[in-house]
C-alpha cells in the first residue's frame, strides 16, 4: 500500500509540473511519459510473437514437445500478469496455445514488425518534445517515464505475490476453517487470531466487507467503515450529478471516435463487450487487455499519467480519455457516446 501510494502521490505531483512545460499539455504529457522500457504485456506479446515466427520459420508445430516447453518458460514467466481486482485465474497452456495458432496464422514477422514500428514512432515523438527542454525538465521526465515503468512493474509484481500467495491462503483456510475469500478480507491481526486458535468478530468483519476506506496520512493507514466512512465521503470525495451529459477528462491517447458504451466493472463484464464498443470502466488491469484490444475507445474514471489504462491505450494505439469521475455512472450500455481524445471530451449523444 505504501509504495502504491509513493508512485500515486509521485503521477500527481509530476502532473501539475509537467503541464507547465509546454503549450500543449496534453499532447505533450501523452509522449512524455511513454518509458524507454517495454511494459508486461508488451514484453509478454513479443515473447509470443517471437515464439510464432520461430515456430512458423522452423516448421514446428504448436502441439510438439519442442514448441510445449519454450511455451512452459513464457507461461512460467506472465501467466499471473491477468490477475486483477476481481478474483481473475492466471493464464493457462490453453490460453498460451490459442494465442499462439492465431500468431501463426496471422502472420507473427508482419505483427513484431508492426510493434517495433509503432514503438519506434512513439519514443521518437517522445524524443522530439524531450530536447526542446531545459535540464530541470529533462529531469522531470526521466521521473514520469521511469514512473510508468514502475508503476507497471509493481502491478506485476503484486500479482505474482497473489498467484504465489495463493496456496498459502488455501492451507490457512483449511486449517482454520474458513472459506478463502473471507479470509483474504481479513486484517493480518485477524488472520493471525484464527491461526492462533482465537475468535474474531466476524460481524465486524462483514461490515467493513460491505461499505469501507482505507486511508493514509502521516505515515500510517486508517481504516473507515459503516458510517465514518459515509461520513467521510460527503466531506472529501465528489458528488454525482445525473444530468451531465458532457464530460472533460485528460487524454491518454489522441483520436476521434463515435459509437455505443459498455460499462465494464469486473471480469464478469467481459462477454457483455462487443468489437468496436466504447470501454467505459473505472480502471483497468491486465486482464483488461483482450477486450481493449477489441475497444474503439476507452473512457475511465482513473487515471494518472502513469496509469495502467493511459499506458496500455498509448501502446495500443487506441484513443482514450482519463480521469472523469463518476463516468460509470452518468454511463450506460448501449448511450450513443462521441469520445473526441484529441480534447479529452465525452458526449452522450443518445441515451439507451
Amino acid at each position: 500500500l505504501k509504495a502504491a501510494n509513493i508512485i500515486r502521490f509521485a503521477d500527481r505531483a509530476l502532473l501539475e509540473k509537467l503541464k507547465a512545460l509546454s503549450t500543449m499539455p496534453d499532447k505533450f504529457l501523452r509522449s512524455i511519459t511513454i518509458s524507454e522500457k517495454f511494459s508486461v504485456s508488451l514484453q509478454e506479446e513479443k515473447a509470443l510473437l517471437e515464439l510464432a515466427q520461430y515456430l512458423k520459420e522452423e516448421a514446428v508445430p504448436v502441439l510438439s514437445t519442442q514448441a510445449s516447453q519454450k511455451i512452459k518458460k513464457i507461461m512460467d514467466k506472465y501467466c499471473y500478469s491477468s490477475l486483477g481486482y476481481y478474483n481473475e485465474k492466471p493464464k493457462d497452456n490453453e490460453y498460451y496455445l490459442a494465442t499462439l495458432k492465431e500468431m501463426v496464422k496471422k502472420g507473427p514477422e508482419k505483427q513484431l514488425k508492426e510493434l517495433h514500428q509503432r514503438i519506434k514512432k512513439d519514443l521518437s515523438k517522445k524524443r522530439y518534445f524531450v530536447r526542446k527542454l531545459d535540464t530541470q525538465g529533462k529531469k522531470l521526465v526521466t521521473i514520469a517515464s521511469t514512473s510508468t515503468y514502475l508503476k507497471d512493474y509493481f502491478k506485476y509484481s503484486i500479482n505474482k505475490i497473489e498467484y504465489c500467495a495463493e496456496p498459502l491462503f488455501e492451507e490457512i483456510a483449511l486449517r482454520v476453517k474458513v472459506k478463502k475469500d473471507f479470509l483474504k478480507d481479513l486484517l493480518p491481526e485477524e488472520a493471525k487470531k484464527l491461526l492462533n486458535g482465537k475468535k474474531i468478530d466476524i460481524a465486524q468483519v462483514d461490515k467493513r466487507r460491505n461499505h469501507v476506506i482505507f486511508y493514509t496520512l502521516h505515515g500510517k493507514t486508517r481504516i473507515l467503515q459503516g458510517d465514518a466512512a459515509k461520513k467521510f465521503e460527503s466531506r472529501y470525495l465528489s458528488s454525482f450529478d445525473g444530468e451531465k451529459t458532457e464530460f472533460k477528462g485528460r487524454v491518454a491517447s489522441p483520436g476521434y471516435v463515435k459509437g455505443k458504451a459498455c460499462i465494464v466493472l469486473s471480469s464478469k463484464d467481459f462477454s457483455n463487450f462487443l468489437e468496436g464498443d466504447i470501454l467505459v470502466a473505472f480502471n483497468t488491469s491486465p486482464d483488461f487487455v483482450p477486450i481493449m484490444r477489441k475497444a474503439a475507445a476507452i473512457v475511465a474514471e482513473e487515471g494518472g499519467i502513469t496509469a495502467h489504462v493511459a499506458v496500455l491505450s498509448r501502446e495500443l494505439g487506441i484513443p482514450c480519455v482519463v480521469g472523469i469521475e463518476h463516468i460509470t455512472s452518468y454511463l450506460k450500455d448501449g448511450d450513443l457516446v462521441e469520445v473526441d481524445a484529441n480534447k479529452g471530451i465525452v458526449k452522450i449523444l443518445k441515451k439507451s
